[in-house]
């Protein structure tokens, strides 16, 4: 049995002997309840720093991707920007020399 299960052994049975005649009963109680309260609130605290980090992981992600995506499409954009020039250079070269050829 695992130190967490024997102190929530330990619970149960302290909970079982709670005396309902017992003058203390109802701090006792308020007790119980105000530690199961902060117990819950630190868990739902938990949950919420969870889930926040997950979503800026899922939005830096989405931004990388992007990012990405932005880069190779420039680098396909300067490609093309290159190949015009070079066809343009081609075209331009074969109208020159068939300006300067005496035939």
């Amino acid at each position: 049995m695992t130190e967490e299960q024997k102190t929530n052994v330990d619970k149960i049975n302290s909970i079982q002997n709670i005396d309902v005649n017992n003058p203390d009963f109802y701090e006792n109680v308020q007790c119980e309840i105000e530690s199961d309260l902060a117990r819950l609130k630190k868990n739902v605290e938990v949950v919420l720093n969870l889930r926040l980090a997950a979503a800026e992981v899922e939005v830096e992600t989405a931004a990388l991707y992007h990012a990405e995506l932005f880069y190779d499409l420039l680098d396909i954009q300067n490609e093309s920007e290159e190949e015009s020039e070079e066809e343009d250079k081609t075209e331009n070269g074969k109208d020159n020399n068939t300006d300067d050829e005496p035939f």
